[in-house]
């Protein structure tokens, strides 16, 4: 494995993909392999591993490659879609036409620019007419894609490596392009308009961080706003979620009746509802609305009653949710499941109410749909008791 990995490294193997082949025959030499894969980043070879990979899951040196594989993917940004690799530095012929095409009015803008700049340029024009944002560091873009758009402005595709990625030079290029695409840098007001825009359209929806993220490039590219840098981005989403939840919490708590309120608390064993407590009994308490049905039995199925009349005596709204998606819902009772009736306590009483009042308002649907099942499992089990004794 080595020795046909070294040949194809220097260019002596006919058919390189046979390296990695090679390699797989022997489990000692799967990190040297792996090492030297990533020091001369053959690409070819790199897709015949995977290939190997995907279709040899069960045999063991996939087990002691894939140990290696998670760091090794990230430094070669390799991604792993059902099972299908897909390499990003590999780009079909016709992706390269059809995404890095210089047309008639964009080779316009090359008239006056000459070696690296031109071929820079040319590089930053069509990755911002692809994504609808600049790279943000120079080892992003895919030599294939160099090497295409160096072929059109008949450039040599080393002049590359002289471009320099800071400076007046590229700042000049970036503003020519955004004025030629009608787009313009982000400002203050963007950030609170488009703040509000997510709260008023996105986060009644959805919630997960990465749909959220490519929303919000979305939405910047419809209004023809250059994106800030990815960080700049996790802020202000991670800033405007946490204002829509205060808000968001807060309009919920205000729905919540104080007798409701009290009653949660007292769930919960928190201090203000200790005279409620000693005026009225608990059955049970978060923990044990949390608890799953148990075996199958006429116990469990008194239990499942005593847990949904608990719910039902805390006297929810009925319109508390109606509004909002049961993703939403079911986000927030799974904060509330996950935290103990301690760690509740501790959050400010509109997060805490809110947190309660979603767990119990999926919780009863669950509870509702555990008790049909236990009671068809028991008649079952009746049947089945009634027709031993029949045989006997």
């Amino acid at each position: 494995g080595r020795e046909v990995l070294t040949q194809t490294q220097h260019g002596h193997c006919s058919e390189p993909s046979t390296a990695y082949f090679a390699a797989l025959n022997c489990v000692a030499v799967a990190p040297a392999v792996l090492n030297q894969l990533h020091r001369s980043n053959i690409d070819f070879v790199l897709t015949a591993a995977l290939l190997t990979l995907n279709q040899a899951k069960t045999n063991p040196i996939s087990r002691i490659l894939c140990g290696y594989w998670g760091q090794f993917c990230r430094t070669t940004r390799i991604l792993w879609i059902w099972g299908v690799a897909c390499v990003k530095r590999q780009w079909e012929s016709e992706e390269l036409i059809e995404h890095f095409t210089l047309l008639e009015g964009e080779k316009t803008l090359l008239a006056n620019k000459t070696g690296a700049t031109r071929l820079g340029f040319a590089v930053l024009l069509k990755c911002f007419c692809k994504d609808a944002r600049f790279p943000v560091k120079k080892q992003e873009i895919p030599k294939p894609v160099v090497s295409y758009i160096a072929l059109q402005v008949e450039v040599s595709p080393k002049e590359w490596r002289e471009y320099k990625w800071s400076g007046r030079t590229i700042e000049y290029h970036r503003a020519q392009i955004r004025a030629f695409f009608g787009f313009r840098e982000a400002t203050v007001a963007d950030f609170h308009s488009l703040t509000e825009w997510l709260s008023e359209n996105v986060f009644a929806f959805d919630r997960n961080e990465q749909h959220l993220t490519e929303t919000v490039y979305q939405r910047l590219r419809e209004l023809k706003i250059e994106p800030p840098t990815s960080e700049r981005i996790e802020r202000l989403i991670r800033s405007a979620l946490h204002s829509y939840e205060q808000n968001f919490c807060a309009a919920t708590s205000d729905q919540i009746s104080s007798e409701t309120k009290a009653k949660i608390d007292a769930i919960l064993n928190t201090d203000k509802a200790l005279e409620a407590q000693s005026s009225q009994s608990q059955s049970f308490d978060f923990n044990n609305l949390k608890a799953d049905p148990g075996r199958v039995g006429l116990d469990s199925l008194l239990k499942e009653i005593e847990k949904l009349q608990a719910i039902r005596q805390l006297e929810l709204p009925e319109n508390l949710f109606t509004n909002i998606s049961p993703k939403i819902v079911h986000h927030y009772r799974q904060r509330a499941s996950a935290e103990p009736p301690r760690e509740l306590r501790r959050h400010p009483d509109p997060i805490r109410y809110t947190l309660v009042a979603a767990f119990c308002w999926q919780r009863s649907q669950e509870i509702t749909d555990s008790l049909v099942e236990l009671l068809i499992q028991i008649v079952h089990r009746i049947g089945i008791r009634a027709e031993r004794k029949v045989d006997k």
